[in-house]
């Protein structure tokens, strides 16, 4: 079971966290949607480039048997050559400048996701990140606090159930400081997830 206490600052300079282009670069979801863009381009050559229409080659078999014919089977061969027309290109480049449009948009709806989980993991840091400075402020408050009720107590100036309080006080400061270090490790291993770079 690894550690998430060695999950700390070290581990959060490692993320790269702060390059927020080679973070969308790295996601898979950019990835691939950039590769789909790619081949929208690559699509969108080919058919700008191959204006004229494939030859059609076709062969015929027919049985003039049936027909109380002569001759058996006549075999005949079809040689059919398009012409280049806007009537058969335009269609193409429209689909093809139609996949290109999508696949863009894609692209950038993945990368907006992407930058919108980043800025949340980020978000997420910065308020564990705060949120522990509290604690540690108020956790050693409260022990300095509950050190001198005890001393207090001792010289006979408070009750005792008030010395109790004080400490109880300490404590439940302390576990709130645990759970905010907890939290703060945590929001820096989700960070290293966010950005593939788990040390």
């Amino acid at each position: 079971m690894p550690d998430i206490t060695q999950a700390d600052e070290h581990w959060l300079a490692l993320t790269r966290a702060n390059d927020a282009r080679w973070v969308e670069d790295i996601d898979p979801r950019v990835r691939a949607t950039h590769q789909a863009v790619i081949a929208a381009q690559n699509q969108m050559k080919l058919v700008r480039k191959s204006f004229m229409p494939n030859p059609e080659i076709g062969v015929d078999a027919i049985d003039q048997g049936q027909y109380q014919s002569p001759w058996d089977t006549q075999v005949g061969v079809n040689l059919r050559v398009p012409l280049p027309s806007a009537v058969t290109n335009t269609p193409q480049e429209s689909a093809a400048r139609d996949r290109m449009a999508a696949a863009t948009r894609q692209e950038i709806e993945a990368r907006r996701a992407v930058r919108n989980e980043m800025a949340q993991v980020r978000a997420h840091l910065v308020a564990a990140t705060g949120s522990l400075s509290n604690s540690r402020v108020e956790a050693s408050s409260m022990l300095r606090r509950a050190d001198g009720m005890e001393r207090s107590w001792r010289v006979g100036e408070t009750p005792l159930i008030e010395a109790l309080r004080a400490r109880m006080d300490a404590y439940r400061a302390l576990l709130d400081l645990n759970r905010a270090e907890i939290a703060w490790h945590a929001a820096i291993i989700r960070m290293g997830i966010a950005t593939g770079t788990i040390p």
